[in-house]
């Protein structure tokens, strides 16, 4: 099977998560902690997709500022995806010995999200 083989399907669910997208945007819905989880399932497809099913922190690590950040992907991913998706939280990460409870919000802009303004 071949990418052309499903490219109907592939723009068609991706429409729908773009309008979702967008609509987080537009501030029409407030759900932080979804939209995370939305991020780390949308690194394991692009993981699947590349064909390194088990990569997925990887591609969170690319979304991270430089630095700290990037040193910390990994279990910063494990963290916010299996917390979120089995726990309904974030689990903590033992950094130096020391629990750390994460937290996250953002607020959206139409500068963080081209085509925000689009309908």
């Amino acid at each position: 099977m071949t990418f052309k083989d499903i490219q109907q399907e592939f723009d068609s669910s991706f429409g729908y998560i773009r309008n979702d997208m967008r609509a987080i945007c537009r501030g029409e819905a407030r759900i932080q902690y979804t939209l995370m989880l939305l991020v780390c399932c949308s690194c394991e497809m692009l993981a699947a997709a590349r064909g390194n099913p088990h990569y997925a922190a990887n591609e969170f690590k690319d979304l991270l500022p430089p630095g700290d950040w990037q040193q910390l992907s990994e279990r910063l991913f494990t963290a916010l995806r299996n917390g979120l998706a089995h726990g309904f939280d974030t689990k903590h990460l033992v950094v130096d010995g020391v629990s750390v409870q994460i937290y996250y919000q953002w607020e959206p802009t139409v500068a963080t999200c081209p085509g925000a303004e689009a309908t």
